[in-house]
C-alpha cells in the first residue's frame, strides 16, 4: 500500500483518463505544459519528498500535475493528481493500462520548465539512494 503522507487534502479519487504523450507547450503569463518522464521504477519516499518540496517551494505555481508512476515494488501504477499545494489521494492501480511501464507526469505550471522538475527530482532520487554514486 502506498503511504499517502505528502498528502494536503483529503480530496475524492477520481480514475485516470488514458494516458498519452505531451509535448512542450509555452502558453501565455509563463504557463507552460511538461511532461516527465522516468524508464526505472521510482521509490515512493523519492517521488512524495521530490512532490512536497516541489509543493512547497513552488505551489501556487503547479497548477496541475497529473501521471502514473512506477513505484519500486509495486504491481501497477500509482495515479498521482495535484493543484497547487494540493495533492489527492494517490490511486494504486492492480496493472498497467498499457504496454508503456515508464513513470509519466504532466505538469501545467507557471515560469516553472521541465529542466527544474527533472533536476529536483534527480537530486532527491541522489540523496535518497543508499547508494553512493
Amino acid at each position: 500500500m502506498i503511504d499517502p503522507a505528502f498528502l494536503l487534502d483529503d480530496a475524492l479519487e477520481a480514475p485516470p483518463r488514458a494516458a498519452h504523450d505531451h509535448h512542450d507547450h509555452v502558453h501565455s503569463d509563463g504557463i507552460a505544459t511538461f511532461t516527465v518522464f522516468f524508464d526505472k521504477p521510482l521509490a515512493w519516499a523519492a517521488f512524495e519528498q521530490a512532490m512536497a518540496v516541489l509543493a512547497a517551494l513552488r505551489g501556487a505555481d503547479l497548477l496541475r500535475v497529473k501521471g502514473l508512476v512506477a513505484v519500486e515494488g509495486a504491481r501497477g501504477p500509482v495515479v498521482v493528481h495535484a493543484v497547487q499545494h494540493t495533492a489527492h489521494r494517490p490511486v494504486e492501480l492492480e496493472d498497467w493500462p498499457t504496454e508503456d511501464r515508464r513513470s509519466r507526469l504532466v505538469f501545467i505550471a507557471r515560469n516553472i520548465g521541465r529542466a527544474e522538475v527533472e533536476a529536483l527530482f534527480g537530486a532527491v532520487a541522489v540523496v535518497a539512494s543508499p547508494h553512493p554514486h
